[in-house]
């Protein structure tokens, strides 16, 4: 019998280590649509996002905050966003790709968090199904299998007390009247 509890326990905290995030949205309006990303993947250094898509003459703010356990022994846990401790000037870092906002590929959340970052004109025969959001994760190089949101601690000088898992909310606003783009409510954006 104890050995089934164990078993068990084992098996819940395995499921909690692996638990798939969770991605939601909510239209404000016909021009606009908030994201939500709970806790965003971290076991690779990068992910996409298809259903979040963007379009030129959006305008895009990502508000991320939280904490991330970044695997290994001791207080691993780090913020998501603007991590303090060893290596944290190179690692431990989300990152996130606005197609057309300026971030000329994934760059550091904390250069774009809580900056609205307005989608330029695409050149002419612009592929607009590969316009979506990435966020990306920096962890040593191929050391992501061990990152998650298992067992919280408070991190490397108490970082991430009384703080939760990451969470990264985007909110997208078109503009109708952009030259050269056809305006659609922002409903007919969502995939099913």
């Amino acid at each position: 019998m104890k050995r089934n509890v164990w078993i068990g326990i084992a098996l819940m905290s395995a499921a909690h280590l692996f638990a798939a995030q969770t991605v939601s949205h909510n239209i404000l309006n016909d021009n606009t649509v908030v994201w939500r990303i709970e806790e965003p993947e971290v076991r690779q250094s990068a992910t996409d996002y298809p259903e979040i898509l963007i379009r030129p003459g959006d305008t895009v703010i990502v508000h991320a905050e939280g904490c991330v356990q970044t695997g290994g022994h001791g207080k691993t846990w780090k913020r998501y966003v603007n991590p303090s401790g060893a290596n944290s000037d190179r690692l431990y870092h989300g990152q996130v790709s606005v197609p057309g906002g300026g971030t000329s590929g994934l760059v550091n959340l904390e250069a774009v968090n809580d900056k609205p970052l307005a989608v330029k004109s695409a050149p002419e025969g612009t592929d607009f199904a590969t316009w979506y959001l990435r966020l990306g994760y920096v962890d040593s190089d191929g050391d992501y299998g061990d990152n998650g949101y298992a067992d919280h601690d408070n991190g490397t000088d108490d970082q991430c007390k009384d703080v939760g898992a990451a969470r990264v909310v985007i909110t997208i606003t078109q503009h109708p009247g952009t030259p050269g783009v056809v305006w659609r409510p922002i409903s007919a954006r969502i995939r099913p």
